[in-house]
């Protein structure tokens, strides 16, 4: 089966039938991405290469993946380096950023970055263990028929989901957890057979939040998909479940009883501990307080801020996975979304439901919570999203993670501060952004399983290594130059000694590993 194949299929499951050919949907599948592909030209071939990231310096060189060397004999004068600036100088044409990035054992992929161990993949980025994806990104834990989403784990014939895990059969959800057969809904959990439905906990057979018998459930649900469909082939889309964008009625409003809740905003006394801890393992001195040292955290790092909801509580919000698609006059916090959960909309009896009457109804109980807390979370504060997460601050999505601080997305991770998306099982590490088992580190960028290193991009197996791009298993390097113990720890104790009186003057470092690529400055040869 190819992927359009896949896509075919994929429709026959959600809405009875096919609808068209995959390629008449590109535009609808990846309008929503808050991360979207983008195309560069390599400087070595000038061949197209494919990115998923964004965060990089507009002059930033792109090399393709299958253009890396891995075995290159690179030289460096290490007696030479007198200071931070003559090192960059030296290493300059070394900064190139990888893209079409393929990992392990993958097959039939096409226009891909950060694929691992994936099949029948198009049009994506940030692919682990997963089949038939296309135009999705941050897609793992053995997904398959993936089509216009993410972030996702562990998902089923889905299309166009945003921020979910173990959806079976879904179409254009958001925030919708161990859940089954759900066509346009929000912040859902533990529910199967929903339809045009917000903020539920273990319920089946709703429309509009409206519980209903199993048969008038099923009636309904065939008659609404049918339409959808013919809605799909006419248009080649359909309105979001985000589309509800007029500001909710005061009769709606005043429906939900809502009591006032109070938002913590200052770290805990542990996140400011692992602070310490991580700025002494890593730069060799303690920081603090976490506050402080915002500039240098926050250079690629998605921002929280406070909002005021219809209800008059205050929510944490974040432009993050698809926050930045939510109607600003709908915004509410978690607990208010609970309460909203018991609003429904009313189906007549003895009359023809049509699929516009229903989504007219169901503006009176389309809220959507932009703070959420997902199993056993404590002392976090600033945190939109909060999934089995303690002692973490200023968090747009904390994941099974303890101690963080000022990142946009941490998956069990442990002391990690000023990175972007999406760290994994790293821990104690400064400004490090998609990254996976990282740890004592500063300023990682696409790394796996390294150690004690800084400003390296693409790498893999490093320990104590800086300004290495696109290179493995290599110890006391600089880029990508092993030099010894002894002269590595006297250079590193050199640029250590530099960043930190650049941070004292100027509040940062003045350079970080996504802007190196800017001081290369010329066009290399095949």
């Amino acid at each position: 089966m190819d992927i359009n194949s896949a896509w075919k299929s994929t429709c026959k499951v959600l809405f009875g039938g096919e609808i068209g050919e995959l390629e008449e949907f590109a535009p609808y599948l990846q309008e929503d991405h808050y991360t979207p592909l983008s195309k560069k030209r390599s400087a070595i071939s000038g061949k197209t290469v494919i990115t998923g990231a964004d965060r990089y310096s507009k002059e930033a060189p792109f090399i393709s993946e299958d253009e890396i060397d891995y075995g290159q004999k690179w030289q460096l004068d290490a007696n030479a380096i007198t200071d931070l600036d003559s090192l960059l100088e030296s290493l300059s044409n070394r900064f190139l950023y990888s893209g079409n990035k393929i990992f392990g054992v993958s097959k039939y992929v096409q226009e891909v970055d950060n694929c691992t161990d994936s099949f029948y993949v198009y049009r994506s980025h940030n692919v682990l263990t997963s089949k038939y994806v296309a135009y999705s990104n941050f897609v793992r834990g053995e997904s398959e028929f993936i089509f216009g989403s993410g972030p996702l784990i562990s998902g089923s014939h889905v299309i166009r989901i945003m921020g979910s895990e173990k959806l079976t059969r879904g179409f254009d959800c958001a925030a919708t957890v161990f859940c089954s057969d759900m066509y346009l809904a929000f912040n859902c959990r533990g529910c199967t057979e929903c339809m045009f439905s917000f903020n539920l906990r273990s319920k089946k057979y709703c429309i509009g939040n409206l519980e209903l018998p199993r048969d008038r459930y099923l009636e309904l649900k065939k008659k609404l998909v049918g339409e959808i469909r013919e809605y799909l082939m006419k248009h080649k889309r359909f309105p979001s479940v985000f589309d509800f964008t007029t500001p909710p009625s005061n009769e709606a409003v005043a429906r939900v009883n809502v009591l006032k809740v109070s938002r913590p905003a200052a770290p805990s006394a542990q996140l400011e501990e692992a602070f310490r801890a991580t700025t002494k393992l890593v730069l060799g001195k303690e920081l603090s307080p976490v506050d402080k040292y915002s500039k240098l955290l926050s250079e690629h790092v998605e921002p929280i801020r406070k909002v005021k909801t219809p209800f008059g509580n205050d929510a944490w919000y974040s432009d993050y996975i698809w926050n930045w698609k939510v109607p600003k006059a709908r915004m509410v916090c978690h607990e208010e979304g609970d309460e909203a959960e018991k609003q429904h909309i009313e189906l007549p009896e003895g009359k023809e439901v049509k699929l516009a009457d229903v989504m007219k109804k169901v503006e009176d109980v389309a809220f959507y919570a932009i703070d959420m807390s997902f199993g056993n979370n404590a002392a976090n504060a600033q945190n939109p999203i909060e999934y089995g997460s303690t002692d973490c601050y200023k968090v747009s999505d904390s994941t099974y993670s303890k101690k963080c601080g000022c990142c946009t997305h941490v998956q069990k991770c442990e002391g990690v501060f000023g990175s972007s998306i999406l760290m994994v099982d790293s821990s104690f590490s400064l400004r490090s952004h998609d990254c996976v088992k990282v740890s004592a580190c500063t300023d990682m960028d696409s790394c796996k399983n390294c150690f004690r290193c800084m400003f390296c991009h693409n790498c893999e197996g490093l320990s104590d290594c800086m300004f290495c791009f696109n290179t493995k298993n290599k110890a006391y390097a600089i880029g990508n130059v092993e030099i010894g113990r002894e002269k590595y720890m006297e250079v590193r104790k050199m640029v250590l000694d530099e960043l930190l009186k650049r941070l004292e003057i100027d509040g940062t470092f003045g350079l970080d590993i996504c802007g190196l690529g800017s001081r290369s400055g010329q066009k290399l040869k095949a």
